[in-house]
């Protein structure tokens, strides 16, 4: 396979291998995927989305707050939208 790349991306992938944070370039791009796998399996959710809606939930809890799972569902469903509307 072959892809090509910004000269940001590029720069970004290479900087991420000389800082140590991975051996090589595949192991970023193998990162970048599973990044990917892992949006795909927890849905389609903005940057710090999930973090956020988290920390609510952590909340709930500590306050004896506690839902059913179709509860939570339909919570983070209608958060989501919430927050894809105001932003």
């Amino acid at each position: 396979m072959q892809i090509t790349l910004t000269p940001d991306d590029q720069r970004y992938i290479e900087e991420q291998v000389r800082a140590g944070r991975y051996q090589s370039v595949d192991q970023v791009l193998s990162a970048a995927v599973a990044n990917l796998r892992q949006a795909d399996h927890t849905g389609d959710f903005a940057p710090g989305e999930m973090d956020k809606l988290i920390a609510e939930a952590e909340e709930d809890f500590a306050r004896g707050d506690v839902l059913t799972l179709d509860e939570v569902r339909a919570h983070f469903s209608r958060k989501s939208a919430d927050y894809r509307a105001r932003h």
